[in-house]
């Protein structure tokens, strides 16, 4: 509800800032071949089915986790080309999905009452999490992208049904993550 009521209120805002960095994306994706424009395409196509997604929680772990492994692992990948190893790619998709999808789940039980159900949910996401973490901890290359996992599974550990919560500790455990793995891995090879 909070979502969408600052949404509402700051509509204008929202759409040009998204017009805007579509604009930027389109200068920016120019140079990419067409297979990462087809990619994007995808995603973009999940992204405008939001509100119809989302009321299947399945389909909402589903599409959000794979939108976001197609575009942080998928991206990369297509720009490395053939000569990817398999292995690092692998446990890169893997830990990623494990991670978002631990964030996704617990992000689907943001402001509603929680009961045993959420209780077992819980537990998977921080189960996931971990596995995250374990998976990308145990290939070489790839561990900077335990972060990931790391940052969610804190998240999720101190989890609270509130909105707030969800945007601040949830939202931010990818942010910190993420910029974490980024550093970490321009650290180690530059």
């Amino acid at each position: 509800p909070l979502r969408t009521a600052f949404v509402a209120e700051h509509h204008g805002t929202v759409v040009a800032l998204a017009v805007g960095a579509s604009m930027v994306c389109l200068v920016v994706a120019w140079k990419f071949p067409i297979r990462a424009w087809a990619l994007c395409g995808g995603v973009l196509i999940l992204g405008l089915l939001h509100r119809r997604l989302k009321a299947n929680r399945w389909r909402t772990l589903a599409y959000v986790t794979g939108s976001w492994v197609a575009i942080v692992v998928g991206l990369p990948a297509l720009h490395a080309g053939p000569e990817i190893e398999t292995a690092p790619l692998v446990a890169t998709t893997v830990g990623l999905a494990l991670a978002i999808g631990s964030n996704a789940i617990a992000s689907q039980l943001r402001g509603v009452r929680f009961d045993a159900n959420g209780a077992i949910r819980l537990r998977g996401a921080r189960r996931a999490a971990l596995a995250s973490i374990a998976i990308c901890l145990a290939v070489p290359g790839v561990r900077s992208v335990a972060m990931v996992g790391a940052a969610t599974w804190l998240g999720v550990l101190f989890f609270r049904s509130d909105e707030r919560y969800g945007l601040v500790a949830l939202d931010g455990a990818l942010l910190v993550g993420s910029i974490g793995a980024a550093l970490s891995m321009s650290a180690s090879t530059g």
